[in-house]
């Protein structure tokens, strides 16, 4: 139950949006979605750049990255994606593309048995290997852990000899707090 929890970004992220923890706006669609009501949703949200993540991708493989007026005047590029890796993946979520992620990176917490115990900012530099430093801006950490002590009280625990259990070790990866 926890590791499909993990891989499963639609579960996850209803979950958390359900125990009101702040997720980025996130659209849910099937394979066969419709581009025209899609494109009318990403529209009615004012979104300028979106990005589309296979459920059950990792490390960015399936990502799509869109301008949201250039595929309006000419969806061919997001039917295109879509066709392409609904032979791979049933379901996709659709997100506002967060503004200053490659500028400000994310901050990956790290937490054992339930309570923090770490934090480092990472930026993808292209073409290179990523930028890592430790996170050590109190007002930024302060907020990842509101956030990940949340998250670590919803997600589910882990059955262990026959008791539920914290998980040993969870990454908590935000974008929030870094001036974007």
């Amino acid at each position: 139950e926890h590791m499909e929890f993990i891989w499963n970004k639609k579960k996850y992220l209803t979950r958390f949006q359900k125990s009101k923890i702040p997720i980025n706006p996130t659209i849910f669609v099937k394979g066969s979605v419709s581009i025209p009501k899609l494109l009318a949703q990403i529209s009615s949200y004012k979104w300028n750049q979106f990005i589309v993540k296979p459920i059950g991708g990792c490390e960015g493989h399936g990502c799509g990255f869109f301008t949201t007026k250039d595929v309006v005047s000419e969806p061919t590029k997001l039917m295109e994606y879509f066709i392409e890796n609904a032979e791979i993946y049933d379901e996709f979520l659709v997100q506002r593309l967060t503004d200053g992620f490659k500028k400000y990176g994310e901050v990956k917490s790290f937490w054992i048995d339930g309570s923090y115990r770490y934090a480092i900012l990472t930026r993808d530099v292209p073409y290179a290997d990523s930028i890592v430093t430790p996170m050590i801006d109190e007002k930024v950490l302060t907020k990842c852990k509101e956030i990940g002590t949340k998250v670590n009280k919803t997600i589910p625990k882990l059955l262990f000899n026959g008791k539920k259990t914290d998980p040993v070790m969870t990454r908590i990866d935000m974008v929030c707090c870094l001036d974007n």
